[in-house]
This record gives C-alpha cells, sequence and structure tokens, in this order.
C-alpha cells in the first residue's frame, strides 16, 4: 500500500475501535481499498488487529450491498480546512461533481448559506491535465481583488461541507476553490450510491496526479474575475503535498496531515498545522514538521488542540470539538491574511 492508502486503512481501524464504525463496514472498506481478502487480513495484523477485527468475516464483507455504506455510521473526515455543514447537507440544483451526506451527528455553528448577498457561490469545471477538474467556487461578491484559496476535501469526497467552508472564506475576503479529487474517475457524485468507494479510489491515485489536478485549481483561480493573480494559500490534509509541489502556494494550513517529514524542506510556504491532542497516531509527527521545517528556515507553527481527537474540525462526525474548531478558525483566517497579503 503506498502512505495515502495506509492512511484510509489505520482511520477505518480507528473509527472501528471506537465504535463509530461496524466490523463488517470496516472490513469491507480495508477490502476496497487492498483488493483482496488475504492482503486485508495482513494489513490488518500488521495493524495490532487479530481475531477481534472479523477477518473470518471478509468474504461476506466483499459481497455487501451499496445500502450498507449508507447505514454506516458517517466516516470521521481525514482532510478539512474547517466543517461547519448545515442540518442537511444537498448540493444546489444541477450540481456535478457533488454529492449529498448524511445529516450529521453534530450541527452547533452557523453556515454560510448559498445564497448569501455577498458572495457568490457555484460549481465550477476546469482543464486538469487529464480532463475536466470539478469544483466549488465561492468568492466575494463585489470589492478588491482578493487572495485564493484551495480547499482540500476529505476522504469521502467533494459534499456539502466542503462547499460551507468555501463560501465562510468568501464571506472572510477570499477566494476559495474546493477541488473535487474523485474527477479523473468521474467525480464524487458518481459515488452517491456506495460513497465508501471513494477512499479506495482517491488511495489509487497516486499523489502526483491529486497534486496535478489542484495545481490546475490554483491556475484556473488565476483566471477568475476578482482573485489576485499571486499568492495562494491551501488547507486540508493534502496541503502538504501541494504545499510541496507547487512553488505559487505562499501559506499552506494543514488539519491533522501525515507527511514525510524529511520531504517538507520542498515547501516555500509559511505553514500552520493544526494536531488534536488526542490524536496520537497523527500528532506524534508535529515535532518532526516543526523541526523540519525549521531546519529548511520555513515559517511553521504547530498548534495541538487541547482534548481532541481526529477530525477534530468535523462537526458532521462523533470527533467533532467544538472548543478546538472555534479555535483554530480565526487562527487559520490569520495565517492566510498575513501571509496571503503580504
Amino acid at each position: 500500500m503506498n502512505d495515502v492508502q495506509r492512511y484510509f486503512v489505520e482511520e477505518f481501524v480507528e473509527e472501528y475501535h471506537e465504535g463509530h464504525m461496524s466490523r463488517r463496514e470496516m472490513m469491507r472498506r480495508v477490502l476496497l481499498i487492498t483488493g483482496g481478502v488475504a492482503s486485508a487480513a495482513t494489513t490488518l495484523l500488521t495493524l495490532g488487529c487479530g481475531k477481534d477485527s472479523g477477518t473470518s468475516g471478509a468474504t461476506n464483507a466483499t459481497a455487501a450491498p451499496a445500502a450498507t455504506a449508507a447505514r454506516a455510521e458517517t466516516p470521521q473526515a481525514t482532510a478539512v480546512a474547517a466543517a461547519t455543514p448545515p442540518a442537511t447537507a444537498v448540493p444546489p440544483a444541477g450540481a456535478r461533481g457533488a454529492a449529498t451526506m448524511p445529516p450529521p451527528a453534530v450541527s452547533t455553528d452557523p453556515i454560510v448559506r448559498e445564497d448569501d448577498p455577498t458572495i457568490r457561490a457555484e460549481m465550477v469545471q476546469f482543464p486538469g491535465p487529464a480532463g475536466q477538474v470539478f469544483g466549488y467556487l465561492a468568492r466575494p461578491r463585489s470589492g478588491p481583488a482578493v487572495p485564493g484559496v484551495i480547499v482540500i476535501h476529505e476522504n469521502r469526497g467533494l459534499l456539502e461541507p466542503n462547499m460551507d467552508i468555501a463560501r465562510r472564506f468568501a464571506k472572510e475576503g477570499f477566494a476559495a476553490l474546493a477541488v473535487d479529487l474523485v474527477s479523473r474517475q468521474g467525480g464524487t457524485a458518481k459515488f452517491a450510491s456506495d460513497p465508501a468507494q471513494i477512499p479506495a479510489i482517491l488511495g489509487r491515485i497516486p499523489q502526483a496526479d491529486h497534486v496535478a489536478d489542484m495545481a490546475a485549481g490554483i491556475a484556473y483561480l488565476k483566471t477568475v474575475e476578482g482573485v489576485r493573480r499571486e499568492g495562494f494559500g491551501v488547507g486540508g490534509g493534502m496541503a502538504f503535498a501541494l504545499a510541496m509541489g507547487s512553488p505559487e502556494v505562499r501559506a499552506a494550513v494543514p488539519f491533522y496531515g501525515s507527511t514525510r517529514p524529511e520531504e517538507l524542506a520542498k515547501t516555500q510556504a509559511a505553514v500552520l498545522a493544526f494536531y488534536g491532542e488526542a490524536d496520537t497516531r497523527i500528532t506524534a509527527q508535529a515535532p518532526a514538521v516543526e523541526q523540519a521545517l525549521r531546519g529548511a528556515g520555513r515559517t511553521v507553527e504547530t498548534r495541538v488542540e487541547p482534548g481532541a481527537g481526529h477530525a477534530f474540525f468535523n462537526n458532521a462526525a462523533r470527533s467533532y470539538n467544538a472548543d478546538a474548531a472555534r479555535n483554530a478558525w480565526p487562527r487559520m483566517l490569520e495565517w492566510f491574511a498575513r501571509y496571503l497579503n503580504a
């Protein structure tokens, strides 16, 4: 498995052990990624899962109907810039590349409506290296040119909560583009009947292709009226990858994202990295991330939110930590304002 696939598998195992995902659904998702019963069992054993993981049920899990995914607990996000989904999340009329999601388990914060008179929000398509890329663009309706931000979705594809994140950025004076990283396979909406396939699809796509599609998003933002042509920021777990892969990224704010610290010297971006104190699997990287970036002479700040776990910013999941999320949002805005307006 590559790093992304292993990351997803580790997340599914965590959700199972925490009681957020059934054994059957965990096995089905691992099988979709590994492609076989034997490899799934071996992978789970390397992660410390033995008989309690239900590997004996793998054969049945391969035939699980699409409805199983719809009945499963809402999966935790792996990478979001922020998350404030509405009570019901439905894509705008005529949307392409977006899919519906189950009602969130928690919804306490306000959202920005698509018809907010101060912003413009719409589904868009733009050219990528392998064809058209789907996305969702939100920007201020009027005023001077603003900095651009790439919003990177979690492992479920481009959903309404990600669109709300883009609209929230627009309200704060940014042009935000949420890129659908499932575009090469037809877009998130194509897999609405069985969204459990999306992590497996994302894991099979080479990271270089993800970076290329996000970089195409930066190129597209440069053509949008009212967006400044220099200085871009990114948020989300793949922010590390895009920040290393594109010299045009001036600021990056990864949320509980995994990376290879030894490769971080490639970026020129100012990095603000958020972690959850209880998310020990990912947060253990924080010291190495900070050391690598400081050693390369980069601007970096790491913040570990007390008591927060993985996906603490996703209030559609049980992992949502309101205090941590509300603390992180203004800090991220200040970081982007500081380094994108320089």
